[in-house]
């Protein structure tokens, strides 16, 4: 009798499968499209708080604040674009 000694893999059940390429790929999309709408929506309100806080330092005539909330207004609007745009340049990627 001829005994077989052949190492065999157990099927593991204390860690869960990894996932299909389906699975991973409506993650992603589904990740991208969760940043783009709450990027969006946090940027432009965060963009409009720092227009209104520039307007107040403009009528208060402090040129230094008035730049640094202009930059931070401006850039929040450039993150916001960026948001926006950024799944479609993404998608193709993935496909």
């Amino acid at each position: 009798m001829s005994k077989d000694n052949s190492i065999g893999l157990k099927n593991d059940t204390m860690l869960p499968s990894l996932p299909t390429d389906e699975e991973m790929e409506n993650f992603v999309v589904e990740l991208l499209a969760f940043l783009q709408q709450w990027g969006v929506i946090v940027c432009s309100i965060t963009a409009l708080i720092c227009i209104v806080i520039y307007q107040l330092f403009k009528v208060r005539k402090n040129p230094q604040l008035v730049r640094l909330w202009r930059f931070l207004a401006y850039g929040f609007i450039f993150i916001a674009i960026v948001f926006a745009v950024s799944p479609y340049l993404l998608l193709p990627f993935i496909e």
